[in-house]
C-alpha cells in the first residue's frame, strides 16, 4: 500500500522490473480501493487494499504474467461506489485517471492497450453472444424459443471464437490466453484448437496452464472414456459403488440443494425413472454437491426422490467432481454397461430421448459389412443411416482394398455407404439395405465407375430385382413420361398442372399394383421400402391404400412405420388444420413467432441456399410480394441452412427483401421442418388470419394468383 499527493508522483521508488500504478480520481478524495485479480485458482476475493487520499493511490509490485485485475472503490460506510478493470503488466509508469472510478482511462500499460483493442474490435460479437445467452436462459420454459436460441447462441459463440483466433499476434500475446480461459474453457474442441496455436513463449502463463489442465480433465471425462468408479453413501449410510451397476446403463446426475436449475430438471428425471424403473438394464444416481450435511438431508427429505441420492459432502472439491470435471450443475452423464461415458451434458427432453435410444439399442440386431473395393488402399469407408436420422453408423480405414463396418439397428433399413481415397477424393457411393448378420460388398471398377455386388444381403438383392421389374411395367413407363412433362412445365411455367400430377399419381399406383399382385409380394420388406421411395408423390389416402395391401407381419417394418407416421403428420397439416407455431430468428438475431402474425394471411415458404429449385421460385415470390405487400399478407421464408453466412449470402445474392428467418439447424434437424412434414424443398403454406392452413405447395404463378384473392383492398 502507498499514498501520494494529488497530481504528483510519490517518493516511493519506481520498480524497474515490476509495475507502478498511480490512480488519480477527481471524486471522491478519500476511500479504500480493493484489488481483485481474475486469475486461475484464485483463493481470495481481494489480494490487496489501497488507501485513496486526496484522490490518489499508488499500487506497486511485480506480476509473473499480465493478468486481468479489477479495482473496487468503497467509502467509509463500506458501500461499493464502482470499479474499473485493466490488464496489469510490469510497466513502470501506469496511470489510471478519471473524474470517478467508473470512467477511469488507463495509460502506460501495453497489455491494457491490447486488451482495449480486442474489446473494441469484438464488442458487437461479445454483446450478441451475451444477449442471445441471456434470452436463452429466460426462455427455458418455452421450448420453441429456447431451441431456436440455442442454435443462434452457438453460431454467435463460433463467430466470437473465430474473432479471438484472428487477433494479430495471437500466438505470442499475453492477453489472448485470458479470452480462451474466460470464454472457451467449457468447449473441448475449441480449447484444444486454441492451445495448439499458442507459442511456447507462453509457457508459464497461468491462463494457458489452467486451460491445459482443464483440457486434460475434459479428455479424461470425455465421451468414450472409462467412468470414474466412485463409492458414496446416502443419508442413511448405505454405500453405492458405480461398478456395482456394471452391465446396466447408469444415469448420474450432479446436483445440490441450492441449485435452481437442478430443480427444473427433476420433472424430466422423474419421467426417466417412471419409464424405466422396472428395467433391469437401467439405474439412476444423484450425487449431491452440498458441503453441509443438514442441507443435503433437508433437500433429500423435501424432494423424496425414488432413486439414491449420495454425497461425499465435499462440494466441488471432491475426487468425484474432479474425475468427472464438474464445474457447474446440473451435470448429467450416462454410463454404459461396460462402465464408459457414452453421453454427457444431457438436459430435459434430450436426456429422455437419449436414455430411451440407448436402452433400445440393447435390444437391437447387429450387422456387419465385409467390404472389398478394387484398386483402393488408404481411403476411408463411412456408413450413414438414411433419412430421417442421417447419423454415422460406423467408419474405418480401407487397407489393401478391404474394410469392415458394423453396428446395431433397431429395425432393418437402408443406409448409404461412402468410400473415398486417402486424399479425400470421391471414390464410391452405394445404397445398401442393412439386415442382421454379415453382408459381403464387392466393388469392381468397370468403364470408369464402380459396380457393386452383394452376398448375404437377401433384402438388397430382392430390392434390386424389384426396381428393375417396376421400371419394366407399362404403368411405370407412363409415369416416366408424365414426370418429364411435369419437369418441362416447372421449367417453363414455374408450376405443373393438377391434371398432370393426378395422372402421375395414378401411374405410380398402377405400377405398384402390378408388383403387389404377384404371389408372396405382400410379405416383402423390400417392396415396402420401394413403395416408401415413391410415397412423397402420393396422397395420404393413396399411401394408406398401398400399406393396407401388405401383410400384418410387416406392421413394425421400418418403412411401414415411416409411411404411417408421414400420413398421420400430413393429416395434421390438411386444409383447415391449425398451422404449427414456431419461433425462429431473423438475420439481426430477433425472434419471430408465427402466432405474432395472427390477423393477417401468411405465405410461409421453406427454402435453402443449396436448393436450385428454390432459386427458381424467388422471381414469382418477389412479384407477389411487390404487388401484395401491405395488403394484409405477410411473406416469410424459412431458410433451411445450418450456417448464417450461407443464409445471408443467399439473401444478398438474390436480393430478397421480404422477411427471412431460420433456426440454423438444416432441414434434417429442424424441428420446424419436422412439424410441417417438410423433407424436400421448396415447400410452401398459406395460413389464414386465424392461424389455419388453407393452401399448400404453391409454385410459380400460383403464388400471386392465389394470394391476390386474399389481398385487402
Amino acid at each position: 500500500m502507498a499514498l501520494c499527493a494529488a497530481g504528483t508522483w510519490t517518493s516511493v521508488a519506481q520498480t524497474t522490473d515490476g509495475f507502478h500504478l498511480q490512480i488519480q480520481l477527481e471524486t471522491p478524495k478519500d476511500g479504500q480501493i480493493l484489488v481483485a485479480e481474475r486469475v486461475p485458482n484464485a483463493t481470495d476475493w481481494f489480494v490487496d487494499t489501497l488507501q485513496l487520499k486526496d484522490g490518489c493511490a499508488v499500487y506497486t509490485g511485480k506480476v509473473k504474467y499480465p493478468r486481468m485485475t479489477t479495482f473496487v472503490l468503497h467509502d467509509d460506510s463500506e458501500d461499493f461506489m464502482g470499479s474499473f478493470s485493466m490488464f496489469l503488466d510490469n510497466s513502470p509508469t501506469i496511470v489510471a485517471r478519471g473524474r470517478s472510478i467508473k470512467d477511469v482511462v488507463v495509460t502506460g500499460s501495453p497489455a491494457t492497450d491490447e486488451w482495449r483493442r480486442i474489446e473494441e474490435g469484438g464488442r458487437a460479437l461479445f454483446r450478441r453472444y451475451g444477449d442471445l445467452s441471456y434470452q436463452r436462459s429466460k426462455a427455458y420454459t418455452d421450448s420453441l424459443k429456447h431451441d431456436s436460441l440455442v442454435t443462434l447462441a452457438g453460431e454467435a459463440y463460433d463467430e466470437m471464437f473465430r474473432y479471438v483466433l484472428s487477433i494479430p499476434g495471437y500466438a505470442t500475446s499475453q492477453v489472448t490466453p485470458y479470452y480462451i480461459y474466460d470464454r472457451f474453457m467449457g468447449n473441448t474442441d475449441k480449447l484444444e484448437k486454441a492451445l495448439g496455436l499458442f507459442s511456447p513463449v507462453l509457457d508459464g502463463n497461468a491462463y494457458v496452464e489452467a486451460c491445459r489442465a482443464e483440457l486434460t480433465r475434459q479428455k479424461n471425462a470425455a465421451v468414450g472414456q472409462p467412468a470414474y468408479d466412485f463409492s458414496l453413501q446416502d443419508v442413511k449410510g448405505n454405500t453405492y459403488r458405480l461398478s456395482d451397476y456394471r452391465g446396466r446403463y447408469v444415469l448420474v446426475e450432479f446436483s445440490a440443494s441450492w441449485c435452481g436449475w437442478c430443480k427444473k430438471e427433476i420433472p424430466y428425471l422423474q419421467r426417466v425413472y417412471e419409464q424405466h424403473k422396472d428395467c433391469k438394464n437401467f439405474a439412476m444416481l444423484t450425487i449431491n454437491l452440498d458441503d453441509k450435511r443438514e442441507k443435503w438431508v433437508k433437500d433429500v427429505e423435501h424432494y423424496n426422490l425414488p432413486w439414491p441420492v449420495v454425497s461425499d459432502l465435499k462440494g466441488f472439491n471432491g475426487d468425484v467432481t474432479e474425475a468427472y470435471n464438474v464445474h457447474g450443475i446440473p451435470a448429467i452423464f450416462l454410463i454404459d454397461p461396460q462402465g464408459r461415458i457414452v453421453d454427457k451434458d444431457l438436459r430435459g427432453e434430450e436426456m429422455i430421448q437419449t436414455v430411451n435410444r440407448r436402452l433400445q439399442e440393447m435390444h437391437d440386431v447387429s450387422f456387419r459389412i465385409d467390404g472389398r473395393i478394387e484398386g483402393l488402399d488408404g481411403g476411408t469407408a463411412r456408413l450413414y443411416a438414411m433419412p430421417p436420422s442421417n447419423r454415422l453408423l460406423d467408419s474405418c480405414v480401407v487397407e489393401n482394398g478391404k474394410y469392415m463396418l458394423g453396428g446395431t439397428l433397431s429395425k432393418a433399413c437402408k443406409a448409404m455407404l461412402f468410400v473415398d481415397t486417402s486424399n479425400h477424393d470421391f471414390g464410391m457411393m452405394q445404397s445398401i439395405y442393412l439386415q442382421p448378420g454379415t453382408i459381403s460388398v464387392d466393388s469392381k471398377r468397370t468403364d470408369g465407375r464402380y459396380v457393386t455386388s452383394f452376398a448375404g444381403a437377401s433384402v438388397q438383392e430382392e430390392l434390386d430385382k424389384l426396381i428393375m421389374e417396376l421400371k419394366q411395367t407399362a404403368a411405370y413407363k407412363e409415369f416416366s413420361r408424365l414426370s418429364d412433362e411435369i419437369q418441362k412445365e416447372y421449367m417453363t411455367k414455374g408450376s405443373a398442372s393438377a391434371s398432370l400430377k393426378l395422372a402421375q399419381q395414378d401411374a405410380v399406383m398402377k405400377a405398384f399394383s402390378v408388383l403387389l399382385e404377384k404371389p408372396g409380394r405382400t410379405g416383402s420388406a423390400a417392396l415396402v421400402c420401394l413403395v416408401a421411395d415413391y410415397s412423397g408423390l402420393l396422397t395420404p389416402d393413396q399411401i394408406e391404400s398401398l400399406c393396407r395391401r401388405f401383410d400384418a407381419s410387416l406392421h413394425d417394418d421400418f418403412y411401414m412405420t415411416e409411411m404411417r407416421d408421414y400420413v398421420a403428420n400430413e393429416r395434421k397439416l390438411a386444409a383447415g388444420k391449425p398451422a404449427p407455431d414456431f419461433v425462429a430468428q431473423d438475420l439481426q438475431g430477433q425472434s419471430h413467432r408465427l402466432s405474432d402474425y395472427r390477423g393477417k394471411y401468411v405465405f410461409l415458404e421453406f427454402s435453402a441456399s443449396w436448393c436450385g429449385w428454390c432459386k427458381k421460385e424467388v422471381p414469382f415470390i418477389r412479384r407477389a410480394y411487390e404487388k401484395l405487400n401491405g395488403k394484409g399478407i405477410v411473406f416469410l421464408t424459412l431458410m433451411m441452412d445450418d450456417r448464417k453466412d450461407l443464409w445471408q449470402g443467399e439473401v444478398d445474392k438474390l436480393g430478397i427483401t421480404w422477411q427471412t428467418l431460420s433456426d440454423l439447424k438444416g432441414i434434417r434437424a429442424s424441428e420446424i421442418a419436422k412439424a410441417y412434414n417438410v423433407s424436400g424443398i421448396p415447400a410452401s403454406f398459406v395460413i389464414s388470419p386465424d392461424g389455419k392452413i388453407i393452401h399448400r405447395d404453391l409454385r410459380g404463378e400460383q403464388v400471386f394468383d392465389t394470394l391476390s384473392r386474399y389481398a385487402a383492398e
